[in-house]
């Protein structure tokens, strides 16, 4: 029972993590660092405490391989720190069906970003394409995601906000941890 507890809390936190990212194109430090302090919980409700050591050493792979696509501006530093407690959370088992569904989710995102759908129905530019503000990234020098360069090309950018689709990934993983997914 407590398992379950664990696992929607965490699903529920995914949740905020994929609104933030939407809305604003921002994962909050807190999200990841909430998440990395309910995984213990969750091992302990588990039963199996040992399985977290091969998931943390996944997640360090991540984390490092993601650090390199931060640094390159190929995904914004957020997006590297939930993607990483993802994955720990999916651990060696569920990490490739993890990375499937963030993916498959990913896709879809990019492809509704450039379709013409987006202008007829604004709430997907919401959910599949997010516009920095021009002055806030002029103020902040940069554009979000850790990209670089020109202020003003950079507000022209398009952002994919990722950060939803490492969300459905996680709650997909909470709901076959939790016995509720099947496959």
């Amino acid at each position: 029972m407590f398992g379950y507890a664990v696992l929607s809390v965490y699903a529920g936190i995914l949740t905020w993590a994929a609104i933030s990212d939407g809305l604003r194109l921002r994962i909050p430090n807190n999200v990841p660092l909430a998440l990395l302090a309910l995984y213990p919980l969750y091992l302990v409700s588990s039963g199996d405490v040992m399985q977290g050591l091969p998931a943390l050493g996944l997640a360090a792979i991540v984390f490092a391989l993601g650090f390199v696509f931060f640094a390159r501006g190929w995904m914004g530093g957020g997006d590297v720190k939930l993607l990483s407690v993802g994955t720990l959370w999916a651990g060696p088992h569920l990490a490739p069906e993890f990375l499937a569904v963030l993916s498959l989710v990913g896709g879809v995102q990019a492809l509704l970003s450039v379709l013409p759908l987006r202008r007829v129905l604004p709430f997907w530019a919401t959910l599949t394409l997010a516009m920095p503000n021009s002055s806030s990234t002029a103020v902040a020098g940069g554009a979000p995601n850790g990209a670089t360069g020109n202020a003003q090309a950079n507000a022209r950018r398009r952002t994919l906000p990722y950060g939803i689709a490492i969300a459905c990934g996680g709650i997909y993983v909470a709901g076959r941890l939790a016995g509720v997914i099947t496959v």
